[in-house]
């Protein structure tokens, strides 16, 4: 199973990336703790995870195939 994963804002400077697939990922939870171990300033910021452009809440069951977005806190005027 494989899933694309996008950045954006300070996780793009981090990942040093705008796109990449990750393969074997379940859940959420477990795409986190895969984030957390390969940049581990993740951990200092907060961020949302968006599947297929819908929010969604830890622990969500992926599917092959899927968008998952990782948003960070936005401001705007």
């Amino acid at each position: 199973m494989k899933i694309q994963v996008l950045a954006f804002g300070q996780i793009l400077d981090i990942t040093q990336k705008d796109s990449w697939e990750e393969e074997g990922i379940l859940n959420l939870n477990q795409l986190q703790e895969k984030l957390w171990n390969d940049y581990p300033a993740l951990k200092e910021i907060s961020f949302v995870f968006s599947i297929n452009k819908q929010i969604s809440k830890d622990g969500a069951l992926l599917s092959d195939g899927c968008e998952v977005a990782l948003l960070p806190p936005f401001s705007g005027g």
